[in-house]
């Protein structure tokens, strides 16, 4: 199986915080790569850099992107959990995508703006 591309990963994510717990970084790599059966070799791959992983990258911009969209959020540093629009957006069955995320980023923007007036 080749790597998935980083928006592949948003559902599954949503998936493994939707228990609500607070998760380790690389818990959910582990839990992620096992889910879309990477190979070893694939979760060794580095980027030609040769500095980092590519499946490490690719699931740090999903996380990075759900973070942005307010889906989930990191308690402290190198932990994630699910927010209340996360648990949302997972159960709506919605095709959580990047055009989802930009429009509940825009949403999220538009009621911090309100609710800090």
């Amino acid at each position: 199986m080749t790597i998935p591309r980083y928006d592949e990963f948003f559902v599954p994510m949503l998936r493994i915080l939707s228990d609500g717990k607070i998760h380790a970084s690389g818990e959910m790599l582990t839990l992620l790569a096992d889910e879309f059966a990477v190979t070893e070799g694939e979760r060794s791959r580095l980027l030609p850099s040769g500095r980092s992983r590519v499946l490490n990258g690719r699931i740090s911009w999903a996380r990075t992107y759900l973070k942005k969209a307010g889906l989930i959020e990191s308690p402290k540093r190198g932990t994630y959990r699910i927010t209340r629009p996360g648990k949302e957006a997972l159960a709506s069955g919605a095709q959580i995508d990047n055009d989802y995320l930009r429009s509940e980023e825009r949403r999220v923007g538009k009621e911090c703006l309100r609710l800090c007036r």
